[in-house]
């Protein structure tokens, strides 16, 4: 295995958004985000967006595609935009083959063209976004990160073997190769290109996804950990919480710990003294919300699985 990194894919969260809105008992962790939507959701983007992602199972992979790092939904669009019309037409051929009653009539309309349907597509694509997930992305946001984050330092806690045998029950690590249990058995070299670890806060936890189009590097999607009904919260309405709890100070340092921060990061980000959040770090620590542990030359500190509980409960 040559590299393992981590990415985040806003159109990977908007598809499951979508079928847990048009579904929902798809995900009842997400029944609480439904409820609470802002937005009037706009009808025709979500019958176009259902005959493409359909409501389970496999989605076309264009609209998914291996993220690079950190993406967000802007850059996502424009690669969304800049898909071959052979892509197109191949990838929705597949969901046509797998589809049957007023779906695969509907599919069948679209592969006849490609470049139309790539547009109504991207258009479809950014009214939903705007309608389910944009008012709540900084609180989905965090949830990945503080993911990404616990999962890298458990790699330096018990090596790449553990982390991957604990993203979910499906995957586990044999004889230097990774095995995801999924509905058909395949072999994939991610010598080359290496592999892609990618958290969804919006997928159910039942299991993990797989990309391993030619055209991408070999990626799984697995369930993020700490998602409750409670993760749509305000931010502002977490904070108000955690204050009452934990005093205003220390509850800003927490929150500012959704990544590994140095004594001096979480000063300036909670906008206080570095002795003060020193102290509040000291706090917190010996509370077993925060771990810290030296990197070099700093003292890198982040939130323990105790204090993501305490957030997102």
């Amino acid at each position: 295995m040559a590299v393992i990194r981590f990415g985040i894919s806003p159109s990977y969260e908007l598809v499951h958004a979508l079928r847990a809105l048009v579904r929902p008992e798809y995900s009842p962790v997400h029944r609480a985000w439904r409820r609470d939507l802002r937005r009037p959701v706009p009808k025709k983007a979500v019958q176009l967006a259902t005959a493409v992602c359909g409501i389970d199972g496999s989605t076309p992979d264009f609209l998914t595609s291996s993220p690079v790092g950190e993406m967000t939904f802007r850059e996502e669009i424009e690669r969304l935009r800049g898909v071959p019309d052979e892509r197109v037409r191949q990838e929705l051929s597949v969901m046509a083959e797998r589809a049957v009653g007023v779906r695969r009539e509907v599919l069948g309309q679209m592969i006849t063209s490609p470049q139309r349907t790539r547009a109504a597509v991207v258009e479809a694509w950014e009214q939903l976004w705007n309608a389910l997930l944009a008012p709540f992305w900084p609180q989905l946001l965090q949830l990945m990160r503080s993911d990404v984050a616990a999962r890298s330092r458990r790699i330096g806690d018990v090596g790449l073997a553990q982390m991957v045998g604990g993203l979910h029950s499906t995957v586990s690590w044999r004889q230097e190769a990774i095995q995801v249990e999924i509905s058909r058995q395949l072999e994939i070299d991610c010598g080359g290109s290496g592999l892609v670890l990618v958290p969804s806060a919006m997928m159910p936890p039942c299991g993990c996804a797989v990309l391993i189009d030619e055209s991408e590097q070999p990626t799984i999607f697995y369930p993020a950990r700490g998602v409750s009904e409670s993760w749509h919260r305000d931010l502002g309405e977490v904070e108000e919480a955690l204050s009452a709890l934990l005093g205003t100070g220390r509850a800003k340092v927490l929150l500012e710990l959704h990544r590994p921060l140095s004594t001096s990061e979480s000063a300036l980000g909670a906008g206080l003294a570095i002795s003060t959040v020193s102290h509040h770090l000291s706090v917190l620590r010996r509370a077993g919300l925060v771990d810290s542990r030296r990197d070099g030359t700093r003292i890198m500190h982040s939130r323990t699985a105790m204090g993501e509980a305490l957030i997102w409960a």
